[in-house]
């Protein structure tokens, strides 16, 4: 059954342009305009909150009012800033379409309890209907009930019903306390939203720094709540508020968080206003728990360059090219910022011309009798990504120079090779590409398929894009000119 909040199957309106809607100058016409783009959005109206932190009921009016907020602020911006700290808040709680539920159900049988119940109410018999047919199960994800049928006849009276009655109580049956929470949660909707939020933004084709700082500032919105909780302890709140610093941009996330905290209504007011008293304080002083860190880097005696991005991005003919450029420094130059220390090691390994490619996409060539290596089991996958592992310990024994040349699109598969690095003297350097994503699904249409275009889309939706602090070198290369396919830019952010 296709699902509308399958991210994959959302519609994006290509008529209306950002830059544009952003020049609005009275902030309902905006926003109007806004979910008009992003039609999808409506479906927040559907997504219910937990009333003690968000008494405007619906994830869509919260947003509305965070907009709002945000609105106020950047009249003056540049466009870059306007987009960064608007889009930011249009989809900070975009993450809870996928990830809202409400904890219903028993361990051992379904017991509900509302407030006030009248049992001939129809929006209770259609709600229960719903409950009685799936007993086995535990939590509820309210998109799931939309999906299966709710968005036919009664949808929104039962969202309402939900709103109105859910609550935390205790019901005794046969001398037995059952304890049902109704409480409704969204489970690592930060991160699921930044994810979401890439993609569109891909998607559209929107400015790779501009995006990476939207995605950063959603994935983080919360963070800011949790250093209150430090604030008495100076040198722990150092600690965060710097480790925060390299994560994403303070000058941004403090004032999302704070619109966050404006943009909505809670049972107790006087709570809310002391939150926002001290993350405006927090916001004020940050500047003053910031630290220059000097970091003294361990000298290492050989390079890894560590390749990452989607499939179809060009990562094999960049070392198609390096090669027959002979492994020239200078070509090397165009993509990767060298200092004088990398300029050394590179020097020494670069006269010998023999840089060892790891591959996993070769490695199992080796093991399959299929040339692409569609047909390996899970024994011989796992045997030939192994003997990848092996050859690149061999290869940084012996003091190569090596390539590697795979996705590395989860930051743990970086990890990995970074610690390997590290246990052979070695300095890895991440470098990323990237390609518009109708672009790579174009060409990737026309080659000899090793993987179809909707995992592509998949992995998009889930990348985890190598961050400046995973290591000393990180470096960027984003084409973003879509009739130009061999003008790269080089960017670090």
């Amino acid at each position: 059954m296709k699902k509308r909040y399958d991210i994959l199957n959302w519609e994006i309106n290509e008529k209306e342009n950002i830059e544009d809607i952003l020049k609005e100058e009275v902030h309902n016409v905006l926003f109007n305009k806004m979910v008009n783009k992003f039609k999808f959005m409506e479906l927040l109206k559907y997504i219910p909150q937990d009333k003690a932190f968000h008494s405007e009921k619906d994830v869509f009016t919260h947003t509305k009012m965070v907009c709002e907020e945000t609105f106020k602020d950047i009249n003056e911006m540049n466009i870059e800033d306007k987009k960064s700290r608007y889009l930011s808040s249009f989809f900070h709680d975009l993450g809870k379409l996928r990830t809202t539920e409400i904890d219903l159900w028993d361990q051992d049988e379904t017991i509900l309890y509302f407030e006030k119940i009248v049992d001939n109410d129809k929006r209770y018999q259609l709600f229960i209907n719903e409950i009685n047919n799936q007993k086995k199960i535990k939590i509820m994800n309210v998109l799931d009930l939309i999906d299966e049928g709710y968005q036919r006849e009664g949808l929104d009276v039962i969202i309402e019903f939900m709103n109105e009655h859910l609550v935390e109580k205790i019901k005794i049956k046969n001398n037995l306390v059952f304890k049902m929470n109704g409480k409704i949660k969204s489970p690592h909707h930060s991160l699921v939203g930044a994810q979401d939020s890439r993609y569109l933004l891909m998607k559209l084709g929107e400015d790779f720094n501009v995006r990476e700082n939207i995605v950063n500032l959603i994935k983080n919105h919360q963070k800011p709540f949790f250093l209150l909780s430090q604030s008495e302890n100076e040198l722990i709140l150092k600690e965060k508020v710097n480790a925060l610093q390299d994560r994403v941009d303070l000058d941004y996330l403090f004032p999302l968080a704070l619109n966050d905290l404006k943009g909505r209504h809670v049972e107790k007011k006087e709570s809310l206003e002391k939150i926002i008293s001290d993350v405006e304080l927090l916001m004020y002083e940050k500047n003053d728990l910031l630290e220059n860190k000097v970091v003294h880097h361990k000298k290492k005696t050989n390079i890894m360059i560590v390749l990452s991005g989607l499939p179809c991005v060009g990562k094999d003919s960049w070392i198609k090219e390096w090669k027959n450029q002979q492994y020239d420094l200078e070509y090397l130059r165009q993509y990767i910022e060298i200092d004088e220390y990398l300029e050394n090691i590179l020097n020494k390994k670069l006269k010998e011309k023999d840089v060892k490619i790891l591959s996993f996409d070769d490695s199992k060539k080796i093991f399959s009798k299929n040339e692409n290596g569609f047909d390996l089991n899970d024994k011989l996958r796992g045997q030939s990504t192994q003997k990848v592992y092996q050859d690149a310990k061999k290869f940084l024994a012996e003091q190569n120079l090596c390539i590697w040349n795979a996705t590395n699109i989860d930051k743990l598969s970086r990890k990995k090779i970074i610690d390997l690095c590290d246990d052979y003297d070695c300095e890895p350097i991440i470098l990323y590409f990237e390609r518009p994503l109708d672009d790579i699904l174009r060409d990737n249409n026309k080659r000899n398929k090793t993987i179809d275009n909707e995992k592509i889309k998949r992995m998009a939706l889930t990348i985890d894009i190598p961050q400046k602090n995973e290591t000393r070198y990180v470096n960027y290369v984003i084409e973003k000119n879509k009739k130009n396919l061999n003008m790269y830019i080089k960017k670090r952010y």
